[in-house]
């Protein structure tokens, strides 16, 4: 193996496991429960397909069944669930920039692998589906690398197939870079013979097999239940959908400021230096514009390497922001952080990178400054074992657990809350517990309609201090012979004595809940991608 190809590859194999451990709470913490809990059923006979609803596949749930399965169910075989995916994320790009750049170029766009954008290395630490969003696009990439630059072997036309099924499995966000990866073969169609055509049809099938399967059974939900396959009504939404994207979710995903604002009190001083990663990264693309623009060389070979790595980069990058700005994925929404529908981009941003440093001609010193910037900033964008907010979700951790010990102890039997405050507990009481959101379109696993038919005994789940003032509204409706405790830091619940009415059974008892607490639903994260009040 090639020095700077093992350096690099060892790097980033260890960021990703400092990112993983030790264990800690999770930014989406109720996203990462349903991981769980989908790995839980898997290990019941579950024939789990999607992640939830119909949007996301279930391949990390059922990597997470494997780990659980010789692990236990605990939170260390959780974490390496996406960790799992990462690493090969890792590899699988390497391979790929090694071999679109061959051994020389590859060395300036290795360490964006190792080291990617802040937003990727935050987003795919987690079991939320889109570690195994990112495999899937990379193992497109690079599989359309080796067809692009080798030719339509049967293997390498069967790699090639099983990548792109197993992209339509698990997003419809991954086509976009499958698709352009796709096309980039295509001065290659005529050297594809009868074998490698059916190797590459029976592996796509294979790959997306679990796709077909619930869809051709249910009227393809993938397609009709997906704001991701549903266009834009007006062409005014197209424009604030371009408008949030370019304004909001492509600086987030170039300069993120998260990690630094426990570290860098100044926020001028971090929005400065966002400012100039974003400048950096605009000369990258003004470089491989540059490259796209040089005369045409021979396709798919070495005679023109940078030109068709400058188009694989916009072609990606082109069909990702397009699914952003021309459906309705890419509205805006209060309260969430969508810059994880542009991670897709991060796998082409190192042959920018290179881009760049050959674009500095006689000033290579020049671009090779400027690539250190880049990798600094994704090093400082880490949250590393020690940060200040990584300490509070270990803290957080070992609040849900005590919580979890309370409620079972007092003999709780349901929880109800909003999404992501009450579903984990499903998983952190092994449901012995029913974590019930008020929100019923997001009770994916339908812990609704598990409750008894009899009644149970309730609390109410708020955090911060908007949820205390609904939690006192609420509880005074339904549990008022209840009362407010504070069971940890901003966190409330509310508990004790029988609801009202009596005499319902547990989901009757639920609807009464869901009536008289509607807003404890309500969106409390903020806004601002650089807070992270969990």
């Amino acid at each position: 193996m090639e020095p700077a190809l093992a350096l690099w590859l060892v790097a980033g194999a260890l960021v990703r496991v400092l990112v993983a451990f030790p264990v800690h709470r999770f930014y989406a913490d109720a996203d990462s429960s349903l991981t769980a809990l989908h790995a839980l059923r898997i290990l019941d006979g579950a024939p789990v397909v999607f992640f939830n609803g119909y949007r996301l596949g279930a391949a990390g749930c059922w990597v997470a069944a494997a780990l659980f399965g010789l692990l236990g169910p605990v939170d260390a075989a959780l974490a390496a669930t996406p960790l799992l995916f990462d690493l090969g994320t890792l590899v699988v790009g390497a391979l790929f920039v090694r071999e679109v750049l061959g051994a020389d170029g590859a060395r300036f766009a290795l360490p964006l692998v190792a080291l990617p954008p802040p937003a990727v290395t935050f987003w795919t630490g987690m079991p939320v589906a889109y570690a195994e969003v990112l495999f899937a696009c990379a193992l497109c990439l690079w599989a359309a690398a080796l067809v692009a630059r080798r030719g339509p072997s049967p293997a390498r036309a069967a790699l090639l197939g099983c990548a792109l099924g197993f992209a339509l499995w698990t997003s419809l966000l991954a086509l976009c870079a499958a698709l352009p990866a796709l096309l980039w073969t295509w001065p290659r169609r005529r050297e594809l013979g009868r074998r490698a055509a059916l190797a590459a049809l029976a592996t796509f099938a294979l790959g997306s097999a679990p796709w077909w399967a619930v869809n051709l059974r249910e009227g393809f939900p993938s397609l009709r239940q997906n704001f991701a396959a549903r266009a834009v009504d007006t062409p005014e939404g197209a424009r604030a959908n371009l408008d949030y994207t370019v304004s909001t979710r492509l600086p987030e995903l170039l300069a993120s400021t998260r990690a630094l604002v426990a570290l860098v009190p100044s926020r001028a001083a971090r929005r400065a230096g966002a400012t100039l990663m974003l400048a950096i990264w605009g000369a990258a693309a003004a470089c491989a514009l540059l490259d796209l623009a040089r005369r045409r060389g021979p396709p798919a070979t070495g005679a023109a390497p940078a030109r068709t790595a400058a188009a694989l980069a916009f072609g990606v990058a082109a069909a990702v922001l397009a699914a952003n700005v021309f459906s309705a994925a890419g509205a805006r929404r209060p309260g969430e952080d969508t810059v994880r529908y542009l991670l897709p981009i991060a796998l082409v941003l190192p042959l920018l990178a290179a881009a760049l440093v050959r674009g500095a001609g006689g000033r290579r010193r020049t671009g090779v400054a400027c690539l250190a910037v880049l990798v600094a900033w994704s090093a400082a964008g880490v949250f590393w074992p020690g940060h200040p907010e990584r300490a509070r979700w270990a803290e957080e951790r070992r609040q849900d657990r005590r919580q979890a010990g309370r409620l079972l102890g007092s003999g709780v039997e349901a929880l109800a809350g909003s999404y992501s405050h009450a579903y984990p507990y499903n998983y952190l009481t092994r449901a012995a517990v029913r974590g019930v959101p008020v929100e019923p379109r997001l009770d994916f696993l339908a812990v609704a309609a598990t409750l008894p038919e009899r009644p149970v005994r309730w609390a109410l789940i708020g955090r911060g201090a908007a949820d205390r003032e609904r939690l006192e509204r609420c509880g005074a409706r339904v549990l008022p012979q209840g009362r407010l405790e504070e069971v940890g830091s901003g966190r409330w619940v509310w508990s004790g004595g029988e609801l009202e009415p009596r005499g319902l059974d547990a989901r009757g008892q639920l609807a009464q809940v869901r009536a008289a607490c509607p807003d404890l639903g309500r969106k409390s994260l903020p806004a601002d991608p650089e807070r992270l009040d969990g």
